[in-house]
Formats: structure tokens, C-alpha cells, sequence
């Protein structure tokens, strides 16, 4: 049966493979640096089902494609490598997205602005994401809506070299993000305001990638600081590198890592976007029962050999985790707020405009997911 995947990774090139029986063919296409030429990629896939349909045909198994027409196809986004992604990584790995009658397809996208782009331009149908880029996009009018939240308090922590010992000593220094915007953008701003400095002024802010990106640019020195969370915390302290503050000891509400998509795509989707929230609420219950099977996905996809950093990410992570990701009003709020220092307009928005959480409500309410954890 032929099938075909597309894998992306910042600094090499897009691999799209397709599979027939037993013969396997590439096609490569040059790294991508923005959105206009990732929207683009993203829509080769168009290109390669026709492809893909034009061989099966010649192959004489076209009744097997007409047949894969009646399972929804779905395309998910990510844009982190920590330990909370895990979870769609594990719905995929697991099956869970078939078991629930889902053809999925994952795709790294770095940078989460970069990501909600994408979803908003209908390159891919759902992202996993914090609540930042999802808030930054509602504001200038897209339609987008989060269905869960796996974290409701933000988890990051200001690394530093070992020259750096205080707070007061990053004034003037260059702290490297992934985009302005995203995430680690808004932590930073809302952690160094928390400890005395003013973001605008104090600090010059640097956009440098995904959290591989950033821990390599503050050790080639091309940045002064960072914000990782786990397990790169872990990896940066075993090079000599230093956590200044650590955000989870802040008391800081925030909307992190959950589930995005439009509310368009929920109106014409409905059953679909539901049958998703099944599959990654098992996702869920695995990553907090199989520790060995989500530690082996964890390694693999975000390419981390260090057992001890893996696995001290997984037990920081697994009780914060909820089994039932109902998005929380007041980590949205949080978001909102900081947004609301640079644009006026999300002061007057409530979170609730932002948040579906009715999907999670119907598992939480039929007990979906209790006989996962006996």
C-alpha cells in the first residue's frame, strides 16, 4: 500500500519518501529558513497524492488508495523538543491516532509563531503549542481556538555561563529565543521582569531557533543566556553551563504546552477534532504509565542520549501533567497580559474567546480515560 512521509529538520534539508511494497523513493528539497517557503513545502503534499495516486493506478492497487480516502487525514505540528511534546509523539508511535480512525501525519516546525502560521494558513490541521502564539494570532484576527493544556505553570529556566552569577550581571548581554513571540519570548520577558530587569531596556533579545539551537549558540558563545526546560536543562548543565533562575519556582500562571487548531477547522470537523482529543488523552495516559516506552520515544525524537537528563525530565513533568487537559482561563489570562504591554487590543480580549474545552469535558465526563490507569 503505498504511503508517504515528509520529515523536517532546521539546518538540513526535507526529506519526502514515498513507499510502494517494497521499494522506497526520495525526493529532496532544499532547507527552508521562513514561512513563506515552509507554507510552500507543506503543499508539495498536494503534489505527491497525486503522485502517489498516479503510481497506484499504473501499480494496479487503485481500489487500495480509493479505500484510504475514507480514514480523515490529519497534519500536526510541533515545535518543541521537551518533555510535554512527548505526548503527540507518543499518540503516533503508539497507534493511538489510527485506533481512533485517524491518518496522521507529525511535522517539526520550528519556532511556535512560525508553527501557528502554518495553521493558520491551513498547512496543517492541528499544532501543539503554548498559549503565546495562539494569543499573538487571535489578537491580529485569526480564528484560532485551544482544546487542551497539559501544563498550566510555565517550566522554564534562564541558563547561563558560568561567568554569569547574578541577575544583574545579564544587564547589556544577549539572551538568544527561538522567535519573538513564541514561548521562551514570553518567558523570558515575563521571568527577567520578575527579577528586577526591564526586557526593552536591560537585555537585548535574539531570536536563535528550536532549544538544540539555542544551548549550541550560548556555547559557541554567540548569545550571553538562554531559556531551556527539560531535558535540555539537564544537557546544558552537564556542559558546564549554569540555570541563573529557574521560572517553575515563580509562581507563574501560564498556558503552556496544548493543543491549538482553528475554529473553522472544528466547525467542518467536528467528529474529527474529537476523535484527536481520544488519542491524545491516551497519549497522555501512556506517558504517565509506560515511563520506559516514553523515555524511548522522548530520546529519539528530540535526539537526546542522556538517560539521566531524560529521566529526570520525566519525573519533573509527569505528576504537572493532567490526565484530563482541560485549558485553564487563568494561564490564558497570564499570556493576554504580557501581550497586552506591546498591544493594546488583547487587553480588552477575554480567554475564554480562546478556549474549546468542551472535548475535554466529554471525556472527563464519560470517565474516558480511567480504565487506562488501572
Amino acid at each position: 500500500m503505498p504511503c508517504a512521509h515528509r520529515y523536517f529538520l532546521p539546518g538540513h534539508v526535507w526529506y519526502i519518501t514515498y513507499r510502494c511494497h517494497d521499494r522506497t523513493s526520495f525526493l529532496v528539497c532544499d532547507a527552508v529558513a521562513d514561512l513563506a517557503v515552509i507554507g510552500g513545502v507543506l503543499k508539495m503534499r498536494r503534489l505527491l497524492a497525486a503522485l502517489c495516486v498516479i503510481l497506484a493506478v499504473a501499480l494496479g492497487i487503485g481500489q487500495q488508495a480509493v479505500a484510504q480516502k475514507s480514514t480523515p487525514k490529519i497534519t500536526v505540528g510541533y515545535s518543541s523538543f521537551n518533555m510535554p511534546a512527548a505526548v503527540v509523539w507518543i499518540a503516533k508511535e503508539e497507534r493511538l491516532f489510527s485506533k481512533y480512525g485517524l491518518n496522521e501525519e507529525l511535522i517539526f516546525i520550528p519556532g511556535g509563531t512560525t508553527a501557528m502560521s502554518a495553521l493558520v494558513s491551513g498547512n496543517i490541521d492541528f499544532a501543539q503549542l503554548t498559549g503565546s502564539p495562539g494569543a499573538y494570532a487571535y489578537v491580529g484576527g485569526a480564528d484560532v481556538v485551544y482544546l487542551a493544556a497539559a501544563m498550566d505553570s510555565m517550566s522554564y529556566q534562564i541558563i547561563v555561563r558560568p561567568e554569569t552569577r547574578s541577575v544583574q550581571e545579564l544587564k547589556g548581554k544577549r539572551i538568544g529565543i527561538s522567535r519573538f513571540g513564541a514561548s521562551p519570548d514570553v518567558a523570558v520577558r515575563m521571568a527577567l521582569r520578575k527579577l528586577g530587569l526591564n526586557p526593552e531596556t536591560d537585555v537585548s533579545i535574539i531570536q536563535t531557533g528550536g532549544s538544540p539551537e539555542r544551548l549550541a549558540a550560548l556555547l559557541g558563545k554567540k548569545v550571553d543566556a538562554t531559556v531551556l526546560n527539560a531535558p535540555f536543562d539537564r544537557v546544558a548543565q552537564r556542559n558546564n553551563l549554569a540555570i541563573l533562575a529557574d521560572t517553575s519556582k515563580m509562581d507563574l500562571a501560564y498556558f503552556d504546552t496544548g493543543i491549538v487548531t482553528t475554529r473553522r477547522f472544528v466547525k467542518a470537523h467536528e467528529d474529527t477534532v474529537r476523535q484527536f482529543m481520544k488519542a491524545y488523552v491516551e497519549g497522555i495516559a501512556v506517558f504517565k504509565t509506560k515511563k520506559a516506552r516514553t523515555l524511548a520515544i522522548a530520546s529519539r525524537y528530540a535526539r537526546i542520549s542522556d538517560g539521566e537528563a531524560l529521566d529526570e525530565a520525566y519525573e519533573y513533568f509527569v505528576n504537572k501533567i493532567p490526565r484530563y487537559p482541560q485549558p485553564t482561563l487563568a494561564g490564558m489570562q497570564t499570556v493576554l497580559n504580557e501581550l497586552a504591554r506591546s498591544n493594546p487590543k488583547a487587553g480588552i480580549i477575554k480567554p475564554e474567546e480562546l478556549i474549546d474545552g468542551r472535548f475535554v469535558r466529554e471525556l472527563q465526563n464519560s470517565k474516558f480515560s480511567d480504565a487506562f490507569y488501572k
